[in-house]
């Protein structure tokens, strides 16, 4: 069975699979062997590349030893995995929900990402991953643990062959204050660093746009053999797009802020005047270029 068939819930079941299946220290091989299955039936099945059929994951996991509630979760993901997309609740286990969207972002041949809001997770310093957890009630004692997973995760913009990644920043987010005014100007500071980098491209979205500019967040990840993703996050769900039209929309999103947005020198001054001063005046509409406001 092709590659073709491969979706974002069926790669997301098939990790399961295999971190059960080595959980219980068993070769995909041995297991083959106790089903009666070709290996190769093992290999598609943990990296998504098949049509599952309920049967064989039921089989799968009770070699793997796996019950209770464990097992009603993946035969649910099981139920859904032949189709597109994929939608995870803010109740669905944490890791699990963390694992899907690093296991894209680590993968991507590029990011493209838009924060109205926040400042990208992948450009944030440490005391700015703090403020943010404090300011959703993270519990005071997972701050930490937060910061460090938060860390690892920037490494893909780093190392010999870092990641190319595209941010729109709205200045929104740029203009959050904290009660320590030196957590946002170390923050600006280093946007401004990371702005410098080839393959890291930072551009503000001015607040003088309106409604021009797109009113949510998406992160879309471009992945090799020609797949893309997009990740849309609320405030109780989170949704994974991978059909071809979906993310068409989402890539005239992008062009979209490209003309919008101002240009990465401007964007790298913009950032210094904010850094400079604890305020710097909002733009007006009569502050910007004429094709900044103009229709597309």
């Amino acid at each position: 069975m092709g590659d073709a068939l491969s979706t974002i819930q069926g790669r997301a079941l098939g990790e399961e699979l295999r971190m059960r299946r080595e959980a219980r220290k068993l070769t995909g091989s041995y297991l083959a062997h106790i089903l009666g299955w070709d290996p190769s039936k093992v290999s598609r099945m943990e990296s998504g590349k098949t049509r599952y059929r309920l049967q064989d994951v039921v089989a799968y996991l009770a070699v793997c030893r796996v019950t209770g509630a464990d097992r009603d979760r993946l035969l649910y993901l099981a139920a859904h995995a032949n189709e597109p997309d994929l939608l995870q609740r803010a109740s669905d286990e944490e890791e699990l929900r963390t694992r899907t969207y690093l296991r894209y972002e680590w993968d991507a041949l590029r990011i493209v990402s838009y924060q109205p809001l926040l400042i990208p997770g992948l450009l944030q310093t440490p005391g700015y991953m703090r403020e943010a957890a404090r300011a959703w009630d993270v519990a005071e004692e997972k701050i930490e643990q937060l910061v460090e997973a938060k860390r690892k995760r920037q490494h893909v913009l780093r190392g010999e062959f870092p990641t190319p990644g595209v941010f729109f920043i709205h200045e929104h987010a740029l203009r959050c204050s904290f009660e320590d005014p030196a957590i946002m100007r170390d923050q600006l500071l280093h946007l401004i660093f990371k702005a410098t980098r080839p393959h890291i491209t930072v551009r503000v979205v001015p607040a003088a746009l309106g409604l021009k500019a797109p009113v949510n967040s998406f992160v879309l990840m471009d992945l090799p053999e020609k797949r893309a993703v997009v990740f849309l996050e609320a405030a109780l769900t989170s949704v994974f797009l991978e059909q071809k039209k979906d993310i068409e929309i989402f890539r005239r999103h992008w062009k979209r802020l490209e003309k919008l947005a101002l240009d990465e020198a401007e964007s790298r001054v913009f950032l210094a005047g904010l850094a400079n001063g604890p305020t710097s005046p909002e733009r007006t509409p009569d502050d910007l270029p004429d094709h900044f406001l103009a229709e597309e």
